[in-house]
Formats: C-alpha cells, structure tokens, sequence
C-alpha cells in the first residue's frame, strides 16, 4: 500500500511541476509576467488545493479512502490533461485549480490509513517513505520531462480532430495527463484498513475545533513554522528551472539530465535521513524527534538557499542545488507523521488536510510568487532570479526555525497526551 500510494504521490507532483520547464514558451504564448505564471504554478493549484483538503479530509474520516483516493487520481489526471486545451491565461488557471482539487483527496486519507497500519515508532519512516514522491515527482518532471518537452517541441504546432491546433507545451499537458489514468484502478484494488482506537467514529466540526484550540499554541505555531518552510522549497522548485535556462541557457532536456538528478536524488536521501534520524531521536526518548528533524534540515537550507544561487558557475551551483534538495527534504516525511502522532484516529485526515491547508495555502500560494515578486520588482526580471532565490533563503527559513522551536514544547505535551490515550 505505501509503495502504490508513492507512486501515486510521485505522478501528483509530475503533474504540477510539469509546469517549471515551461516558463517562457507558455509566457510568450499566452503573453504574461513572471508574476503571472508564479500564480499558475502556485495560487491557481493552491486555492482548491487547499480549501478543498478540510472537507475532503472529514469524507476520509467516515468513508472508504481508497476509492476517494481514486476518484481523486482521475480527477487531476484529467485536469492536468485539460491544461493542454487551455487557449487563455483564464482557461488555464481554472484547469490547474482542477488539478488540485482532484489532488487534494491523495494525502490526508492516506495519512490516515498508514496510521492505522504502523505503530507509532514505524509511523514517521512509512510516512517518509511515501514523501519521497515529492522528490520523485519533481525529480522525473526534470528528467523525463525535460525530454517529453524537447520532443513536443520538435514536433512543432499539432493540429488534433475537434481539439484544432496544440502548442507544443500544450501536447506536454495532455500526454503527462492520460498517463495518470491506469494508476486509479490500481489504487482501486488496494485494501481497506480497519479503523483502530477510534472513540468517536463521526466527530463533529466542534469536537476537532475544541481540539485544535485546546492546543492552540502548538497549532499556531507549528502550522506556520512548517508553512514558511514550504513556502521556500516551492519557491526553488518553481523556479529552480529557470534559474538554470536563464542564467546559463540551458534547453528543457539539459536541465532534467544535469539538474533533475540533484532533485531525485537529492530529495531522496533527505526524506531516508529525516525519517532515520526521527527514528534515532524517538529512541533516546525525545517525544518532540521529528520536529527536532524538521528544524535540522531547515536550518541547512538557510546557508545552502543564498548559496546555491548565487554560486560562481553551472558546476558548482548545481551541486549546491542538491545539497538543498537534501536538506529541504528532511523534514516532509516526518512532520506529516508528527501530526498523526498526536491527532485522534477520527481526527486524522481533517488534521492532515488542516496541515496541507497551512502548508500549501502559504507554502504553494506564496512560496513561488515571492520569488517571482522579487525578481520583477527588485532584481529586473530575467537572470535576476539567482538573487531573488536567495533573497527567499534568507527571510523565509529563519522565520521558519523561530516558529517551530517555539512549537517544541507544546508538541512534547500533545505527544503525551496522545500516549495516555492510547
């Protein structure tokens, strides 16, 4: 189940970072600013995203998560398909709110299912492991994408029946899209998890508010902390690409060969070593281990995030880009399992999408328009956004540290208050 809902979490982040090696063809075709286009990599997927997520999560909650999850899988893989038909900015940014909305059925309930499948010091490493699919996703939306982008393109214009005239990146689109489709019935034939140490099977809306409010601090501070994180990896991710193509002219292919290997694997040896050393931590009995993970990769993408954009050449920088894949990817497997590790079971799913609400709203919906604002307002557009990206590194990552050690020992009492449940 973990591996088939990875491969699942790795095709969703394919189908929103499609987008990234396709910057200034979809400007110059649709005609809009960076800014314009940060706001179809981030707010457009993030509104649904995210606002969906809450109710989503509650139907998760009470009904079989694994075919909401399927209904989920063919919702976005259709969506990301209808991207490609897109003939305005319009047209377009309704299709990527499509795409989250199907996305936003994926995470909260399978959260909530491997909490039902592992016990709590194999949680954060189940959880990591099917985290890693950011890192896949993005790694193969490079990799396999930069070739997929150079092959429409040497196509050229393709006039399709009914459908008229595609535009190369809109070829992209449609083809990444319908390859999602088989991967929903796959899903469907997963199993059912028996619900345990469920007290109440339908909490109302009250019940999770008085919960969430009678740990207030933790939410208040936790949530945000983790937010800003997000909001400086997406701003990588969205813009890492271009950093690439524009300041050394790079093509779509030589930025998924040279520069999607440091995403994949990057991002994959962060996620082994957060959950590895949340795991370490839990044994020598620190009840707040994967927030202590969390803050440790943080802190690395501090000095890692100005420096990588700022680095003399190709080389050095994409080198220092999967260094800071490896620290921003520390902690995605293991603060997902810190919020199941103290939510009641028929909590779990409407407090993963509370999660993903927090993190996607400020992280996606921000993350990668500040970027974009700082490049078309401060550094004048173009290779400004070597600085911009690290203008981003320094405000948003100690912000993000701040926030979660204020978080540690509030999480520490919520821990044990979970334990005495249990």
């Amino acid at each position: 189940m973990v591996f088939v809902l990875y491969l699942a979490y790795a095709l969703s982040f394919v189908d929103r970072q499609i987008l990234t090696l396709m910057v200034d063809p979809i400007r110059r075709d649709l005609q809009i600013s960076d800014t314009q286009f940060s706001l179809l990599h981030g707010l457009a997927f993030a509104l649904f995203y995210t606002f969906l997520g809450i109710p989503i999560g509650r139907l998760a909650d009470q009904f079989n998560r694994v075919r909401i999850i399927s209904i989920g899988i063919v919702t976005w893989s259709l969506m990301t398909a209808a991207c490609g038909l897109a003939r305005s900015y319009t047209l377009l940014f309704m299709a990527r709110m499509g795409v989250g909305v199907g996305e936003a059925a994926l995470s909260p309930a399978a959260f909530s299912m491997f909490a039902d499948l592992f016990t709590k010091e194999r949680l954060p490493r189940a959880i990591s492991t099917y985290s890693m699919g950011i890192a896949t996703g993005n790694g193969l939306a490079l990799l396999l994408g930069g070739y997929v982008v150079a092959y429409a393109s040497s196509l050229g214009a393709v006039s399709l029946p009914i459908v008229g005239p595609l535009q190369p990146w809109q070829i992209v689109f449609v083809l990444i899209g319908l390859a999602g489709m088989p991967l929903a019935f796959v899903v469907l034939r997963l199993r059912e998890p028996e619900r345990l140490g469920v007290v109440n099977a339908k909490a109302s809306l009250a019940q999770v508010g008085a919960f969430i409010w009678a740990r207030k601090r933790l939410f208040f501070t936790f949530l945000p902390g983790v937010s800003f994180a997000t909001a400086l990896g997406h701003g990588v991710l969205g813009w890492g690409p271009a950093y690439f193509m524009r300041t050394y002219e790079w093509t779509a292919a030589e930025v998924g060969l040279r520069y999607g290997f440091g995403v994949l694997f990057g991002g994959i040896a962060g996620f082994f070593f957060g959950g590895w050393l949340t795991e370490v931590l839990q044994r020598r009995g620190r009840d707040d281990a994967p927030l202590l993970a969390a803050m440790a990769g943080i802190a690395l993408c501090l000095p890692l995030g100005i420096a990588a954009p700022l680095a003399p050449d190709a080389a050095t920088a994409v080198v220092l880009f999967t260094l800071l894949q490896f620290a921003y990817h520390m902690p995605w497997g293991v603060v997902g399992a810190a919020i199941q590790l103290v939510a009641p079971n028929e909590m779990r799913a409407q407090l993963s999408a509370l999660y993903l609400f927090s993190i996607n709203i400020i992280g996606l919906g921000f993350g990668p328009t500040f970027v974009a604002l700082l490049n078309d307002r401060v550094y004048g557009g173009g290779a400004g956004v070597g600085p911009s990206l690290a203008t981003a590194a320094a405000v948003l990552a100690p912000i993000a540290v701040a926030l979660l050690v204020s978080a540690l020992s509030s999480y520490r009492t919520a821990v044990r208050q979970a334990r005495a449940w249990s």
